[in-house]
C-alpha cells in the first residue's frame, strides 16, 4: 500500500512485508508530553536487523533524547507538514547530540552508515538551548536528508563532521526548508554545517527563512570547511 506525500513522491504506509514498520506498532502515540524516543528508536533497532523503511506516520511524535538512524535504513513521513519528530522541552542537547543522529555514531565505519536517510518528515528542535535538528560523523554513499523541513533550532540545522574516527561523504541533501523561529544562541544560527576531509557532497533546491534577527546578526545560511561538493538552487 502506497501513499502520496505533499511533495508529489509515494510513500509507504503499511507496517508489515516489505520491511516497512509503522512506529506506531511500537508504541510511538504522538501526545505532547508523553516521549516517543524509545517506541520509535525500537520500531529502528527493529528494522535494522534487515535494512528497511521505518513510517513516522501524520501527527506529532515528542522525544527527550536523540534517536538514531543507522545505515541502510529509512526514516520516511509522510510529508514534512503532516509528520513531525519534535524535541521535548527538557531534551539535553550538545555539539554532537541532535534531534536525529544519521548514521551509526563514532562507529568510524564507512559501510554502517552507507544508505541511511531521513525523508518527508519535520524535524522540530522546539527552541531548546544549543539544539541541532540532524548530526551526523558517518553518514556515506547514498545517504543523507530528503525532502524535509528542520525548524526551530537554536544552533544547527544540520551539523557533519569528521569526529571520533568517521568520514562523512558522498551524502546529499536535497530539497530543505530550515526555519529559524526565535533568537538563536550567542554565536547565532547556522542551517547547515559541513566540517569533513571527505571526498563529495551535494546540497541542492535549500531556503532558509529566518523569523527574528538570528540570520541579520552573524548566522549563517551554508558553511562548509574542508570538504568538496556541489550547492545548487539555494
Amino acid at each position: 500500500q502506497l501513499q502520496a506525500s505533499e511533495a508529489g513522491s509515494w510513500v509507504p504506509v503499511h507496517d508489515h512485508n516489505d520491511g516497512v514498520i509503522n512506529i506506531l506498532s511500537f508504541g510511538a502515540v504522538g501526545s505532547e508530553g508523553t516521549d516517543d524516543q524509545a517506541a520509535i528508536q525500537a520500531a529502528i533497532d527493529a528494522a535494522d536487523a534487515a535494512g528497511g523503511v521505518v513510517l513516522v506516520p501524520e501527527g506529532t511524535f515528542w522525544i527527550g533524547s536523540q534517536i538514531t538512524v543507522p545505515g541502510d535504513l529509512r526514516l520516511v513521513g509522510l510529508g514534512r507538514v503532516r509528520s513531525t519528530i519534535k524535541a521535548m522541552p527538557g531534551f539535553n542537547f550538545s555539539t554532537s547530540k541532535a534531534v536525529i543522529q544519521l548514521g551509526d555514531p563514532g562507529s568510524g565505519s564507512v559501510s554502517a552508515s552507507h544508505a541511511c536517510t531521513i525523508e518527508h518528515l519535520r524535524i522540530h528542535a522546539n527552541d531548546v538551548a544549543n539544539s541541532i535538528c540532524v548530526y551526523s560523523d558517518t553518514v556515506n554513499e547514498l545517504g543523507g536528508v530528503f525532502n524535509c523541513l528542520l525548524h526551530s533550532f537554536k544552533s544547527k540545522g544540520i551539523h557533519v563532521e569528521k569526529a571520533n574516527g568517521g568520514t562523512p561523504q558522498n551524502f546529499n541533501l536535497r530539497n530543505l526548508e530550515f526555519y529559524i523561529s526565535s533568537d538563536s544562541e550567542p554565536n547565532a544560527a547556522t542551517a547547515i554545517d559541513i566540517d569533513s576531509d571527505g571526498q563529495r557532497f551535494l546540497i541542492s533546491n535549500v531556503s532558509v527563512v529566518a523569523y527574528s534577527s538570528s540570520l541579520n546578526t552573524g548566522g549563517i545560511g551554508i558553511k562548509v570547511d574542508g570538504m568538496n561538493g556541489l550547492i545548487q538552487d539555494c
